[in-house]
């Protein structure tokens, strides 16, 4: 798919547990052509108050989300760049290795790409129970669930939530595919991203 500058949004939640950097990145994709918008402050405010919001609910309250960076992936590329204080996780310690983390699986609309995955760090000892979460966090994970699915307002615009794969590094071809659906896994996973962003 071609796409027309700035359909595709890139969005890093940089984050800090304990002193451990981490991140989450998503995508989200436009039918519209907002090729002219180069300012992203009320999308990044409309994602922190969704997505940051929720996922908060399953975060230790050491799990900082620092920066919200909205990053267009195609055509002249002017990032957004919104500072967060004070916005942490809501349960209290003790915590979690850091390398543990909740598990959420996002569906494709078709074969163009893989399934997409989202891993999130912060875990609290209460959260756990052996290898598996706690059935009292079921609730919040299937509320975080719904949100990952939610497309994002900015302005006249609407954002979907999309898996995407950029096909060529040289060029802006990219493979998208918008999000059906998200299940979670209560399989507590060891896996995650702690590469900081810059």
């Amino acid at each position: 798919m071609i796409l027309t500058q700035n359909q595709l949004l890139e969005v890093i939640d940089v984050q800090d547990f304990s002193g451990i950097p981490g991140i989450n990145r998503y995508f989200y994709w436009t039918s519209q052509d907002p090729s002219s918008e180069t300012d992203f402050t009320t999308f990044a405010t409309n994602f922190e108050n969704t997505v940051v919001s929720d996922l908060r609910n399953l975060q230790s309250t050491t799990c900082d989300h620092t920066e919200i960076i909205v990053r267009p992936r195609v055509g002249v590329v002017i990032e957004t760049v919104k500072s967060l204080s004070g916005v942490s996780g809501g349960l209290a310690t003790p915590n979690r290795a850091s390398m543990e983390s909740t598990k959420f699986t996002l569906q494709r609309t078709n074969n163009t790409t893989r399934v997409g995955h989202k891993r999130f760090y912060g875990l609290t000892e209460a959260m756990v129970d052996g290898n598996f979460l706690h059935a009292s966090f079921n609730a919040l994970m299937d509320t975080l669930a719904v949100t990952l699915l939610q497309p994002i307002s900015q302005g006249a615009f609407t954002w979907q939530p999309v898996i995407a794969r950029q096909l060529n590094p040289l060029t802006d071809d990219w493979a998208i595919n918008i999000v059906s659906g998200v299940s979670w896994d209560n399989l507590i996973t060891s896996q995650l991203s702690r590469k900081q962003v810059r």
